[in-house]
């Protein structure tokens, strides 16, 4: 296939390999694969940026070798993923220099059309530099990064695209075969669409429904790190937590899922932009409600439907209150705790918090240090003091890492230490470690 595209497209207008330019389109004309065929041989650094449904894509490719590949949806949130498992035999990436990294490259400028203007590539860059990486885990790293990134581009049914010259001066780590990364993604797409129409997308969320159900052919320390997790991570996130493959996690739950033991609830924002990997839905008579739990199930009885939906009403619903005088904040965390599960009250007043935490009598309060007009440490040393509150779960929230911080966190009876910015999978490891 790969040499009759490759005939194909010596009939093109435009060749990279004598004038680069900038050449723009859609996929009317080009599909991901003749995309990615084309950058095969290609002589040049060419960055190829691809707009689909809200998302973009870029590509980096030099000398026919992809050096880099991401997109937009959440960057700083897949590379923390691919980073836990190499964390796992890496000892200097400790929890402060991720705290440190989302700090800096969160927010980035936006540079200057041909640059590396991807925030977790310059991330990975910083970490190399202060050595916390050498250059043969960052190799790794990328890889992993490209493979996840190239999935999802060849699901790309529709879009435009732009290739320009790659100007940036940062160092690349390794040159992977275009042929070879795509092969491993064409494998990796179709055990996913194997496992449709119950899983279509690797961010959708798995739920416990039947517990004893699940639990016959599991080890009883497995069965506690899914209940613990598996409330909001998708199966991207949930593999992250528990250092194992995603989708043999997704075959693993495979069963469960088909015989109604285990829900799946859509992808959280902005997950849901990126494309699926099965698509029956958007040609079935059935309507989907977003961020429901997916219940279309032909081996499903009505019954059992009906019995799941009084399940998921009479399901325990813990209350949060979340005190931060940030309106941002509030906000992301609501997004995080989007979910049945929880109630979230977001209290932006921290003079008035004390109130309005004795009138919600929450199960668990996240609490924000620096305050304009408290601090947050003397706000928890005060419910501390109040009797409702003595065993009440309390997490502070803040930007600073230091040991001075978190001994001051424990002087004043706080439960655990949450460092900004965190991620969805961060937050909810560390809600439920506390309401288990």
């Amino acid at each position: 296939m790969w040499k009759s595209r490759q005939s194909w497209l010596k009939k093109l207008s435009v060749s990279y390999k004598s004038n680069l330019g900038k050449v723009q389109g859609t996929f009317q004309t080009l599909r991901p694969l003749s995309l990615l065929t084309h950058l095969s041989s290609c002589y040049d650094s060419v960055i190829l940026k691809v707009l689909s449904n809200s998302v973009s894509w870029s590509l980096y490719v030099d000398q026919g070798k992809i050096t880099y590949a991401s997109h937009s949806v959440d960057p700083l949130d897949r590379l923390d993923r691919h980073l836990r498992r190499l964390g796992n035999r890496i000892p200097t990436l400790v929890s402060q220099a991720w705290a440190q990294l989302r700090l800096m490259f969160e927010k980035h400028a936006v540079n200057p059309p041909g640059s590396a203007q991807d925030p977790d590539y310059q991330a990975i860059c910083w970490l190399v530099e202060r050595q916390y990486l050498s250059p043969n885990q960052a190799s790794t790293l990328v890889e992993g990064l490209v493979k996840e990134v190239i999935e999802s581009f060849l699901l790309i049914k529709e879009g435009s695209y732009q290739s320009e010259k790659k100007l940036d001066t940062l160092p690349e780590f390794c040159y992977l075969d275009i042929q070879s990364v795509v092969e491993h993604c064409q494998k990796q797409l179709q055990a996913w669409q194997s496992l449709g129409p119950q899983i279509w997308s690797p961010y959708q969320r798995p739920y416990i429904f039947n517990k004893a159900k699940f639990s016959e052919q599991l080890f009883p320390d497995i069965q506690q790190k899914l209940n613990i997790f598996m409330k909001g991570c998708s199966f991207y996130h949930l593999a992250a937590l528990l250092n194992q493959d995603e989708l043999q996690l997704a075959q693993d739950l495979y069963p469960y899922i088909k015989d109604g033991s285990v829900l799946l609830y859509d992808p959280q924002p902005p997950f849901n932009q990126l494309p699926k990997t099965f698509e029956q839905f958007s040609n079935s008579s059935h309507t989907r409600i977003p961020d429901k739990p997916n219940l279309i199930n032909t081996s499903i009885t009505q019954a059992n439907s009906d019995q799941k939906q009084s399940h998921l009403e009479n399901n325990k619903t813990y209350t949060i209150v979340c005190v931060d005088d940030s309106p941002t904040m509030l906000q992301e965390i609501r997004r995080f705790l989007d979910d049945e599960s929880f109630s979230v009250v977001l209290v932006n007043n921290p003079v008035k918090a004390l109130m309005q935490i004795i009138r919600s009598k929450p199960d668990l309060i996240l609490l924000d240090v620096k305050m304009a007009s408290m601090d947050g440490y003397e706000l928890c040393r005060l419910l501390r003091n109040h009797s409702s509150f003595r065993n009440t779960p309390i997490i502070m929230v803040t930007g600073n890492t230091g040991l001075i911080d978190r001994v001051k966190a424990r002087l004043v009876g706080a439960s655990g230490y949450l460092t900004k910015p965190f991620g969805h999978a961060e937050l909810l490891k560390m809600v439920f470690k506390h309401l288990a």
